[in-house]
């Protein structure tokens, strides 16, 4: 198993709101190191549906 494929499963488990603090900490260290490349608007949009994707799911088990 690749290193992305451990990561994506740790992120996975963690709540909405970590997540999305796992996600601005690596923005934050690739633009410490330069490292930041261009992001499409396509790809904002996916990675924005995808988030709102998973707001929906935690509010889902919170209702439960």
């Amino acid at each position: 198993m690749q290193l992305v494929e451990k990561i994506q499963q740790h992120v996975e488990q963690l709540p909405v709101a970590l997540q999305t603090e796992v996600f601005e900490y690596i923005l934050r260290l690739e633009q410490r190191h330069g490292q930041a490349g261009q992001v499409t608007e396509a790809a904002a949009l996916a990675i924005h549906a995808q988030l709102m994707d998973q707001y929906a799911e935690a509010f889902e088990k919170l209702a439960q």
